[in-house]
């Protein structure tokens, strides 16, 4: 068996940078591969095509940036002399207020209109087959009784 470090060794620097994607697919056999569905559009039965058999090890939300080209990152250095003129327009953050936020909006919640929850019956308990024929006897017997 050849050690890892051979392996590398007989490969080229561009065959070493290379990514490589692997997927895995499984072959369940919980899946059944004669399941039909009814197309309401053909009025037929349809097989179905895509049995879902990808299994997920990983998985990562994440954002996409956009990479700035070249001639944006000039633009930015030009922008670094007006620095000092943008901050004496810009208000303070710490005095200014939206007019939104101001606004005083009161949620009233009346006692009437509120609903009383529902009462919860806790039923617990076991049962025996002998106790079932049991009952169904004393049924019988006041049936019978009438």
């Amino acid at each position: 068996v050849a050690s890892k470090r051979m392996t590398q060794m007989l490969l080229t620097l561009e065959e070493l940078d290379r990514d490589v994607t692997t997927v895995l697919t499984t072959s369940s056999p919980y899946i059944v591969e004669s399941a039909v569905e009814f197309s309401y559009k053909d009025r037929a039965y349809k097989p179905l095509q895509n049995h879902n058999r990808a299994i997920i090890f990983y998985q990562q939300r994440g954002n996409i940036k956009r990479k700035a080209p070249e001639s944006d990152k000039k633009d930015i250095g030009k922008g670094e002399e007006s620095v000092e003129e943008l901050d004496t327009k810009r208000k303070n953050k710490f005095n200014f207020c939206d007019r939104a936020t101001q606004t005083l909006v009161f949620l009233h919640v009346d006692k009437e209109t509120q609903t009383e929850p529902l009462p919860q019956i806790v039923c617990d308990g076991t049962v025996s087959p002998a106790d079932i024929v049991q009952a169904y006897l004393e049924k019988e017997v006041i049936l019978f009784l009438l």
